[in-house]
Formats: C-alpha cells, sequence, structure tokens
C-alpha cells in the first residue's frame, strides 16, 4: 500500500511538473507579447515625440518670420516719424517735432534694451534741442 501511494504521488509530482513547463512556455511567450507591444508602442511615442519635437521647430520659425517681418515694419514707422520728426525741426515746428519723438518712444519699447538704451540717448539730445527752439519761438 506504500508504495501504490508513493507511486501515485510520484505521478502526480511529475504530472505537475510537466504542466508547470506548459504553464511556463505559455507564461513566457504572453511575457514575450507583451513585451513586444511595449516596445512597438515605445517606439510609437518616439515618433510622436520626433514629430512634436519638428512642429515645434516649424512654429517657432514661423514664429520668428513673423516677428522679423514685425520688426521691420516697426523699424519703417520709426524712420518715417524721424524724417518728419527732422522736417519740422527744419521748419521751427517745435511742437511737431514733440510728437513725433514722443510717438517714436512708444514704439522704441518693442526693441532690444541695448537699441532703447541708443535710441534714448539720441532723443534726450534732440529733446533738449526742441525745448531751447520752444523757449526761442514759444507758440511754435
Amino acid at each position: 500500500m506504500k508504495r501504490f501511494l508513493l507511486t501515485l504521488m510520484l505521478g502526480a509530482g511529475m504530472a505537475i511538473v510537466g504542466c508547470d513547463k506548459d504553464s511556463s512556455k505559455d507564461v513566457n511567450q504572453a511575457a514575450d507579447k507583451t513585451a513586444n507591444q511595449a516596445g512597438d508602442a515605445l517606439d510609437k511615442a518616439k515618433s510622436n515625440v520626433n514629430s512634436g519635437v519638428d512642429q515645434a521647430k516649424d512654429q517657432a520659425k514661423d514664429a520668428a518670420h513673423a516677428a522679423g517681418a514685425n520688426m521691420e515694419a516697426m523699424q519703417k514707422q520709426i524712420d518715417d516719424l524721424i524724417a518728419k520728426a527732422k522736417d519740422a525741426v527744419q521748419n521751427k515746428n517745435w511742437t511737431d517735432a514733440q510728437g513725433y519723438v514722443d510717438q517714436i518712444k512708444k514704439l522704441e519699447t518693442n526693441l532690444p534694451q541695448p537699441a532703447q538704451d541708443a535710441i534714448n540717448k539720441n532723443l534726450a539730445d534732440v529733446q533738449k534741442l526742441i525745448d531751447a527752439g520752444k523757449q526761442m519761438m514759444p507758440g511754435k
């Protein structure tokens, strides 16, 4: 009887070990499939990151181009105001010249600080001359 039970237990143990091998194989296959799917998902994520970066770079280039065009338009406005201020000074129209200088000061705030500093230094000289001109010719 002991032999019979021992044989049964040994047989059952072998059956369990055999099942574990099949189960283990299934688990490994499932794990491989999961790993492959995760790898594919990561590849897609990388592709989407690359695509997003390309889009951001394109948008930055477009924005820089638009900003450059805006700066050129502002430069033209300032140049026109300087020409008008120059004409007003030549004609001794100090009030008009003052108005043009004030408009230039408003527009220059969009420029980089070093450029603003240089322009303000020049405009300070112009302002002194306008003030002197107003004192010489009041009402003009």
